[in-house]
């Protein structure tokens, strides 16, 4: 009897082990499932971009291709107008292309062209235009001019995202920001600019090696969460 009854705690303590390994056996099985039910969709996701970046840049591809007779052209309008298409319709790849023009066309006039297209930048209907970068009293300027080409706009700068590289790698921070006629030093800035009436944005750098800047630089900005970046800057000096 004493044995019978030995044995017969021993089930009923295993049975209850097992009765609480059971939730916890259940719990970890659907917390693996769930996991890897996750990492599965993380994968199709990645799998799913990557075929959408390369459906993107065949598009752009057969894009470019469409515009070749046209920047070929011996037509000085036409070539134009296909280096004014092509910046709008193709942000980045577009904009490399219209890059080598501006530096290895034969053209001088279309090589002036596509520097100053390059100098334009438009989103969410508004229009940043690079007017000159230059040199005075030994401190590097961009002069940049924002307009709305739809409605008035709130538009932000974040002082922070400001900087300046020129070709030889220096790295130049900015020093004093001017938007309209107001001082920007820290933090996020927000202002609105009129329809039709351009507002200046003056961005003064400093260097902390007091190296002069060698052209061409480049700056790069965020304004409205859209990065900005202007490439093979000349710099005038006065």
């Amino acid at each position: 009897m004493r044995n019978s009854s030995t044995k017969k705690d021993a089930w009923d303590k295993l049975s209850i082990v097992i009765s609480a390994l059971i939730p916890i056996s259940v719990a970890a099985v659907g917390g693996y499932y769930s996991w890897a039910m996750k990492q599965a969709e993380i994968v199709a996701s990645k799998d799913k971009l990557q075929i959408e970046i390369v459906r993107s840049r065949v598009e752009q591809a057969k894009l470019v291709h469409t515009f070749t007779k046209s920047l070929t052209s011996d037509d000085s309008n036409t070539r134009k107008i296909a280096i004014s298409a092509v910046v709008y319709a193709l942000p980045e790849h577009g904009k490399k292309l219209v890059e080598d023009i501006s530096l290895y066309d034969s053209s001088e006039e279309i090589r002036n062209y596509a520097q100053r297209r390059l100098r334009t930048i438009i989103d969410e209907g508004i229009e940043y235009k690079l007017r000159s970068c230059g040199v005075e009293n030994d401190l590097l300027y961009c002069d940049i001019l924002l307009q709305s080409t739809t409605a008035d706009k709130i538009v932000g700068i974040d002082p922070g995202s400001v900087e300046m590289m020129d070709s030889e790698g220096n790295l130049y921070r900015p020093k004093e920001i001017v938007f309209g006629n107001k001082y920007m030093k820290t933090g996020r800035y927000e202002d609105t600019i009129i329809s039709g009436w351009p507002t200046l944005l003056t961005i003064k750098f400093s260097s902390d090696n007091q190296e002069k800047p060698v052209s061409p630089i480049l700056i790069r900005f965020n304004s409205n969460g859209l990065n900005l970046v202007f490439r093979n800057i000349k710099i005038s000096r006065k």
